[in-house]
Formats: C-alpha cells, structure tokens, sequence
C-alpha cells in the first residue's frame, strides 16, 4: 500500500481487516487507524477501521497535529498517550498511540480511546510506577456480567494515587476493564434499561445498596442514569439489605430491581445484582437477554450518565420501609413462644446491613437483643473480622464473647447485605457450637410444619399441596422430615432465584383461583 491509489486494493483491505480484528476483539476503543508521516510536519491517515461515509481514506491529512504526536514519531519504541481530551464532531475522546512498525519502518498506528480524566490520571500513575502486575490484573479481562449479575474488585491491590485519600480511604473506584467502576456499573445498568424498558415504557425501579466501598455511588449513578433515561427511579435513603429488596420491588409494583452489593467477599470487592419485578434473581431466558445487551456496551456509550442528577430520583418512603418490617414480623408463626420464653439473643450485623431491619424486627417480637457494639458501625473496611462471612468461626469471635458473658441462649450473625445467617447456640458444657446451613434449615423445616399442623393449616396427615422447596444441595434430610410430615418436597437448581421463580409461578396460580378474595392471601 503505498497512497491514495491503493485505497480499494486487496492489501489495503486485507490491513483494514486485521485492523477490524484488533478493534472486536477490544470493543471499549473507538476508533483503530494507523497514521503516517510524509514530512517532517505533515502526517496523514493510512488505514482506517472504521466503516461508513466518514471513514478516513488514505493520505487524508490529519488536521491537529499535537506535541505528543511528533513525539510518538520520533520515539517509535513506547506508546504515549495524549496528556488531554479533545473535542470534535464524533465526541469528546482521548488519543494513545501505539508503534507498529511496517517492513519499511514507516507504519504507525494510533488507537483512540473513551475515558474520565480521572481514569487517565490513575493510569498514567501506575504506569510511572512500573506497576505492571497490578495494571495486567485490571485489565487481563473484562468484567463478566453474568446470570448473577456482576461482581470484582473496586479496590486494587496497588492503588493510584488520585484513588485513595491521604488517609489511605478508597475515593474513587479502581480503573480498569477486570474492575467493579464506574463505567462497568452503568455498562450493566443500561444493559437492564434496554431489556426492561423493551417491555415496559417508563420502567420503574428500586435500587439498594450495602456498605461497601464506593456503594452509595454507585447506587445513585444507577437511579440517575435510569431517571435520565426516561424511568421512575427509586432509592434507599441509606444502606439496606437484599431481602428488603426484593420486597419492595413487589410492594412498590417496580419492573426491575438493583442491589449494590458482594455479599460477603473480601472488603475490596463490590458487585451489581438485578431482580425484574416478581423480586427474585433473574432466570431464562432474560438472563442470556440482559447479558447480551451489557455486552453491546462500552465506555462511549455510557460517557453521558458518568455525572450523577439525582433530581428526578425518588427516595423509598416510611410506609413502603413499614410494610417490610411489618411482613417479616408477620411470617412468625408462634409470636406467642418468644415472650414466653424470652430468650437472650446475640446479634451482630458484621458491620453490614442488618442493624436496619434485624434488631428492629426482633424488638417486635419482644426480644431485645444484645449487640456488638463493636461491629455495629457501617464500615465498608469490615476491620473487626477477616472476612464478613457469618458462618466464618472467626467472624463469630466477638459475638461469642459477648454471648458467654451475658449467657446467651442463641448467637445471630449477617453478612454486609443480610442475605445470609450463621447461627450459634449453647452445648451442655458451656461453649457455642456454630450450626451449618444444613442444620438450620433441617431445623426450621421441622419446626414451621409442626406449627403449621398445631394452627390447623397442614392436616395433621399432611397434604399433597403443601410443598417445602429447597435447592439440590440443601441436604437431603429436610425431604426426610417433609415425607415424615405427609407434604410435598420440591428440589430445584441452586441459587434462590430458582425457588423465588417456583414462589411466583404457584403465587400466580394461586391468586388466579382465589378471585376477588387473592388481595387477602399472604403473596
């Protein structure tokens, strides 16, 4: 290819091609072309990826000729990138230039990119710290987005110097296309706006957020880009748990639901986890649906909703906040057996969620629990236990501290999000024995059908119709106890969105039967 006259030749298509190449299988870059130079002050297009009208031909001249520019030509062995934005009649971008060289050494390449400022500057750092490691670890992939949602790190393990404040506190999310940031969120965001909105004009909302890093922001960077979009945005006035989530997006008749959390990963991790309207996880086949439009995007797509206006956004108010409490409050099927026996509760909430709503709901109850007041303040840093996990020995340290000095009867923990419990409780020798998941669960399964039976719901033989669910790993022993009670033991695949899709289905059914009389059923 040696000018303008080799514009439709087969080689000049055969470079465009393997320049289409590098720009699928980098999706984020906007533009790929090479460049040349032809005098010591001229430099012109060579290649260009792009397709259309506007695509740059060769010997095209290239118009603004910056500083860095010169320099990437006169310093072909390192790529340089632009120190500022520019904006033209495609947006606002920044330039990289990259050396490829040619068999006659003329050939460069220059790649342009969309990215914050701030993302340049984080970048820029590490790399004049050598940082190599940290930088391939942030960008060896991009963040999956998948049937759960989206989950990594927000805090990198070397980090810039504009991401951390003087005290060593994390402002500002790690850069990087493998991390949890900015850009990824609202990626995922409105990959769900083009599938909910697809269905329903003007969708509604709901978004909640844990403690963690960065969790907040993130959390109004979704209610506004949905309220921008055109939808009804509704957000937590502070941080609350996934549960309280899930019913509220029911309560509230929302289309869709987003909980800013990681569950209980390490501290430097943070996720994105969606729900549509009946309030579990989403199943197939919108899951493949949503990923596939996540997919679609990339930082110049999502460049518009970066700075947050929380003008439209709603805030969940008291009565809807109520209606939770009150529901959870309700479920209790022997209310009675708690102020009788008032037993001497433990709780901690790790530092996460469950304060709001836990301690609260168990005060209904009568109880009025012991706390940790060590791990009682929101902290995103979970600085009292290795890991925020409550069926983690070490994250029960405190708790059982405090439970053998005020002789508790039972030891409660949540993780950051309260959508896990870990359970302790006392042995005949004095010491707390941590029960599994399992045991939990065979536990209340024996329970709840014995005071279904007692309150005259269950016959006593049981019946066919009454159905316990439980995922494929639950152990086998809670479909021993439903076979001793006469009811029905439904498996389903593992994750609770399998059970809450099952949970939907029969509610539908079951409202569709009741007629005029559905608003009086507990759906």
């Amino acid at each position: 290819v040696t000018g303008p006259a080799d514009e439709g030749s087969p080689a000049a298509g055969e470079l465009r091609r393997r320049l289409q190449e590098v720009r699928a299988g980098a999706p984020d870059l906007r533009f790929v072309y090479t460049l040349r130079r032809t005098e010591p002050e001229r430099f012109v297009f060579w290649i260009d990826a792009s397709e259309g009208p506007d695509r740059s031909r060769i010997g095209d001249p290239v118009t603004k000729v910056t500083p860095r520019l010169r320099e990437a030509f006169a310093q072909p062995a390192r790529a340089m990138v632009e120190p500022e934005f520019y904006t033209d009649e495609w947006g606002t971008w920044l330039s990289a230039y990259s050396p490829v060289r040619a068999r006659d050494g003329r050939l460069e390449a220059i790649v342009g990119v969309d990215l914050p400022a701030a993302a340049i500057a984080s970048l820029r750092d590490l790399c004049d710290r050598g940082a190599w490691a940290e930088l391939e670890d942030r960008f060896y992939k991009g963040i999956a987005f998948g049937t759960g949602g989206m989950r990594g790190r927000t805090v990198g393990r070397v980090s810039a110097a504009n991401e951390l404040a003087a005290d060593g506190t994390p402002v500002r999310a790690a850069v990087g296309s493998a991390c949890l940031n900015d850009v990824n969120v609202l990626r995922a965001a409105l990959g769900l706006w083009r599938h909910v909105s697809a269905a329903h004009p003007s969708p509604r909302i709901v978004i909640a957020h844990d403690v963690r890093h960065f969790s907040r922001h993130f959390a109004e960077l979704v209610a506004s880009a949905w309220s921008r979009l055109g939808g009804e945005a509704y957000l937590f006035a502070g941080a609350r748990s996934t549960p309280q989530l899930s019913f509220t997006v029911r309560h509230l008749g929302a289309h869709a639901g987003v909980v800013i959390t990681a569950s209980h990963n390490p501290s430097h991790d943070n996720g994105f986890k969606c729900c549509l309207g009946h309030g579990g996880q989403v199943t197939p086949p919108d899951d493949a649906a949503i990923v596939a439009e996540v997919g679609k995007l990339g930082p110049a797509d999502v460049a518009p909703y970066l700075e947050k206006d929380l003008g439209g956004v709603r805030t969940v108010d008291a009565a809807a906040e109520e209606a939770y409490l009150a529901r959870v409050a309700g479920i209790v099927l022997e209310p009675e057996l708690m102020a009788r026996h008032a037993p001497k509760v433990v709780y901690t909430n790790l530092h996460g969620t469950g304060d709001v709503t836990v301690v609260p709901a168990l005060r209904r109850l009568g109880l009025d629990p012991h706390l940790v007041h060590e791990q009682l303040e929101h902290d995103g840093r979970f600085p009292t236990v290795p890991s925020p996990n409550p069926e983690s020995p070490a994250a029960f340290a405190l708790a059982l501290k405090l439970a053998a000095e005020v002789g508790a009867d039972l030891v409660l923990a949540t993780d950051p999000d309260s959508d896990r419990v870990g359970v302790a409780c006392p042995q005949a020798d004095g010491a707390y024995r941590l029960l599994t998941g399992n045991e939990v669960a065979a536990l209340l399964a024996e329970f709840r059908l014995s005071a279904l039976k007692d309150a005259a719901l269950i016959p006593a033989a049981g019946s066919p119709q009454a159905v316990v669910l439980k995922s494929l790993v639950t152990t086998p022993l809670v479909a021993a106890i439903c076979a001793r009670h006469g009811v029905r033991c439904v498996e389903t695949l593992v994750g609770f969105k399998w059970i809450a899709r099952k949970l939907e289905r029969w509610s539908r059914q079951l409202a569709e039967g009741a007629g005029a009389d559905a608003p009086h059923l507990p759906l």
